[in-house]
């Protein structure tokens, strides 16, 4: 479809249905000349009788109708939803590896997706190896060594921040051969778009800053056709589906996307720059601050947003960090960001990360007034 997107994420996927799109609940369905939603089914042959049911663990034309808008707004060819972010992250490894396979992932990487891949793939005789992604040279250096089937890595990584370059790590994984599989799920693509700077396959955690409002979770997987399809095969074999309901609460996130992001990435700068010179805070890590460690090649990818979530580094400790949970009347504390409520989480992220003392805190802006942020944070730190 032609245009920017915010147009292609308010028209694609309603075709033919007006200002919304069905929920098709159904758990088989007719296809083929009987299609309940034309235009959103793979091709298929109606007179191959094997070919006129579907069955729903393969999705729902109402999954389908996101997936459509998903894979435009990354620039894909293929999207395929999931039940969670995790799901998505799992069913996708697992349509590439096998037992021998090696990958290696960013030892920056979301702690839960660490679990996965470190305490798990192994059991199945897949050897996960991590490397600082922070740092190209070390990551040729193991690149050369272990000489892995694929790469995982998160451009901006959660809850560190930490950025490392998409296409710097692209480059590299063409050089010698490697699937490149980048969580994009801190940036989405209204800010940074992996796969047109070589990115074999984009991960997103749907439940975040796309789903937007803190009501639906899911999961997708995008890039080229002969990348996606195995992973719809294993999500055909695992379950992991998304739900048609959840699926329709999640493209009215998709529909604002591109406006939150604009809002909050504005509001994030403005309260990271009033932060920055809190002197309860040691250390404060934002992409849209001029003295952000990554920031020029974080600017060279993705321009001047610098994104919703701010971390840093309450002098106060843990206990600092609990009385601020107790004390805040809007700002909610819990395990999730990127909603347009503004939402706090404390935890250990300094032990694995930073040479800081307990404290950290991982501060998503939500769509509030700025300033009123500002004066809640200041009167609960």
């Amino acid at each position: 479809m032609v245009g920017k997107p915010p147009t292609q994420a308010n028209q694609l996927g309603n075709r033919g249905f007006g200002s919304g799109i069905p929920i098709i609940t159904a758990n088989f369905f007719p296809v083929g000349q009987d299609d309940p939603a034309p235009g959103y089914l793979p091709p298929r042959d109606p007179t191959d009788p094997t070919q006129r049911v579907e069955y729903a663990r393969a999705g729902s034309p109402t999954v389908w109708a996101l997936e459509e808008v998903l894979a435009t707004l990354e620039g894909g060819e293929l999207a395929v939803c999931a039940a969670s972010g995790m799901s998505a992250i799992s069913q996708c490894l697992l349509a590439h590896l096998s037992a021998g396979d090696r990958l290696i992932y960013s030892k920056w990487a979301y702690p839960n997706t660490v679990d996965f891949l470190a305490n798990h793939l192994s059991r199945l005789g897949i050897q996960a190896i991590a490397s600082d992604t922070n740092d190209l040279a070390a990551l040729e250096a193991d690149l050369s060594q272990h000489r892995p089937k694929a790469l995982f890595f998160e451009p901006l990584s959660n809850p560190a921040l930490a950025y490392c370059s998409a296409r710097e790590i692209a480059a590299l994984c063409k050089a010698f051969g490697v699937i490149s599989i980048a969580d994009n799920s801190l940036l989405s693509p209204a800010i940074l778009r992996p796969l047109e700077y070589g990115v074999d396959i984009v991960i997103h955690s749907l439940t975040k800053i796309i789903g937007g409002f803190g009501e639906a979770m899911g999961g997708v997987v995008i890039g080229r056709s002969e990348l996606i399809n195995p992973v719809a095969r294993m999500r055909w074999t695992l379950g992991g589906v998304l739900a048609p309901q959840v699926a329709d609460k999640i493209h009215d996130g998709v529909r604002s996307l591109d406006l939150r992001v604009r809002n909050t990435s504005s509001s994030a700068l403005q309260v990271a720059t009033k932060l920055a010179t809190d002197a309860r805070i040691a250390e404060l890590i934002y992409p849209g601050l001029a003295s952000y460690q990554w920031r020029d090649p974080f600017a060279a990818d993705c321009g001047h947003l610098g994104g919703s979530v701010i971390t840093f580094f309450h002098k106060g400790g843990a206990e600092a960090v609990a009385r601020m949970a107790n004390r805040s009347s809007f700002i909610r504390f819990g395990p999730s960001f990127g909603m347009a409520m503004t939402s706090c989480n404390g935890g250990t992220a300094s032990e694995r990360y930073y040479d800081q003392p307990a404290g950290f805190v991982r501060l998503s802006i939500g769509l509030e007034d700025p300033e009123d942020i500002v004066t809640e944070l200041d009167r609960i730190l």
